[in-house]
């Protein structure tokens, strides 16, 4: 079947029509005419992967990963890396307003990502046979999200963790995935050890765990704890509470120094552990620390921490906030606002719209950040404010 390919949707696949009918097509380029074998047909579209190009876009390249198209973490190999930037910026604009009816013009320019190859700080890896226990090398999930590949190397890794492809792993039994970071001497440090450990943002040192999540492109996550700073000095609250703290990292690189009350909300033990330890280390008072799940701990804490100068900070992980999180943060007393970071465009507009429902915050400003270049994911920053 031709294609003649009019955009690239979220997510990656190209977007075309046939009788009326609207094909996703993976590995398609807008402008592109290309040959496609349909896999999955429904009454209203259907999916297709490329036989051949046609007509190529001026933007395609040559991907240079050997397991590219079999591996589901790349979607943007076969694009140049502006046009990937392009591609995301349209993307998140086109989602955002016309689900939120914003003004285009508080949607700033995406922030790139410094390096587009040999970025990633971490791997996650999965084992590809029935564990027993016994050694065996891990792998990436297949772009079938269900098969699992092993690979010799990973271009978006950094090349220190090189070994962690190659090496034979055992896992306990119960372990389907086993996480690998680079600590601050460029050691890669396994989620299997259950040790803390120093990494490099920015200019400040942060004590994470094995057992934590932390970002994988330190990179463009200093980038973005620093735009979130300057939105924090704009706005000058007088608390900032960090709903889903982690490690302190937003707290520490955003707020220290910049409110008088940091609140911070973390369910992760270990990761509370170098919570306390990032905060007396950066001279902050760990007495508004509080372990458990957000969705449990912040109805009870809201009457103690709600007070007119109060900025609240969310950066929950990827399924996003709660029906009942939004709903209380929505109808607080007077704040003055909601820091909110995401790396999943889909949920986040789902969040945004219920908290702005109510009319008690709007839409301020939006800053895409590539944090994870050659894949389909976006991090996005949002300051909602006052209406």
């Amino acid at each position: 079947m031709k294609i003649r390919v009019e955009k690239v949707a979220f997510g990656g696949d190209g977007l075309g029509f046939v009788d009326g009918k609207a094909c996703f097509v993976e590995g398609a380029l807008a402008g592109e005419t290309v040959e496609a074998e349909v896999y999955y047909n429904k009454d209203k579209f259907c999916k297709a992967r490329v036989v051949a190009v046609e007509e190529a876009s001026p933007e395609r390249v040559t991907p240079p990963c050997p397991y590219y198209g079999n591996c589901g973490g790349c979607q943007y190999q076969h694009v140049s890396y502006p046009e990937e930037l392009r591609m995301k910026a349209h993307q998140v604009a086109e989602g955002m307003t016309h689900a939120l009816k914003i003004d285009p013009a508080i949607i700033e320019p995406i922030v790139h990502s410094p390096k587009f190859y040999g970025y990633r700080n971490s791997v996650t890896l999965h084992t590809t046979r029935k564990n027993t226990g016994a050694p065996q090398r891990l792998g990436f999930v297949a772009r079938d999200n269900r098969t699992r590949i092993q690979v010799d190397n990973c271009l978006l890794a950094d090349e220190r963790l090189l070994g962690v492809f190659r090496a034979g792993h055992a896992l306990a039994r119960e372990e389907k995935s086993r996480t690998f970071r680079l600590n601050l001497k460029g050691e890669a440090v396994s989620s299997g050890s259950d040790s803390v450990f120093d990494i490099l943002l920015g200019d400040q040192k942060i004590l994470t765990s094995s057992a934590g999540f932390f970002q994988n492109n330190l990179d463009v996550a200093a980038r973005a704890a620093a735009r979130i700073r300057a939105w924090v000095e704009a706005v000058r609250p007088e608390a900032f509470a960090d709903l889903y703290a982690g490690v302190g990292t937003f707290s520490i690189l955003s707020a220290a120094g910049r409110v008088n009350r940091i609140h911070a909300i973390e369910e992760n033990g270990r990761s509370v552990f170098c919570l306390r330890k990032n905060f007396e280390d950066h001279g902050l008072s760990a007495e508004n620390i509080y372990k458990g799940r957000t969705e449990q701990v912040f109805p009870e804490l809201l009457p103690k921490i709600s007070e007119p100068g109060i900025l609240y900070f969310l950066n929950p992980p990827r399924q996003g906030i709660a029906p009942k999180l939004a709903d209380l943060l929505a109808f607080p007393g007077p704040s003055k606002g909601i820091i909110y970071l995401s790396c999943d465009l889909a949920i986040l507009i789902r969040d945004l719209k219920r908290l702005i429902a109510p009319g008690r915050f709007k839409v301020a400003r939006v800053v895409p950040f590539d944090m994870f270049p050659r894949s389909k994911h976006i991090e996005i920053a949002v300051l909602l404010g006052p209406c």
